[in-house]
């Protein structure tokens, strides 16, 4: 039984993935940063306890600016925002798949 548990959140995990609006941002909900590119920012997020989305900027050759929010978006320039799978909020049918 735990091992079928275990292989079933395995399998959410790797499935779940993020979603993309380009030119927007969300303030005041930093949980962390991390370098990177805008690919590797996923899974910075589903790695992270409380992380529900991310933007990413070239800050320092890539950074990704991990949030414990996916709302509310502004716009932004020269940034992306990625949500993780589930935390689309109101703004769920505006996303691009990356």
């Amino acid at each position: 039984m735990l091992r079928v548990l275990f292989l079933l959140l395995l399998f959410v995990f790797i499935v779940k993935g993020c979603r993309l609006i380009y030119e927007k941002d969300i303030d005041n909900a930093d949980l962390d940063n991390k370098p990177g590119e805008l690919s590797d920012c996923c899974n910075h997020c589903k790695c992270t306890t409380g992380c529900k989305g991310y933007s990413w900027t070239d800050y320092q050759n890539g950074t990704c600016w991990l949030k414990s929010a996916s709302e509310p978006l502004r716009d932004g320039v020269q940034v992306t925002f990625g949500v993780v799978d589930g935390y689309e909020g109101t703004f769920g049918t505006k996303l691009h798949l990356p």
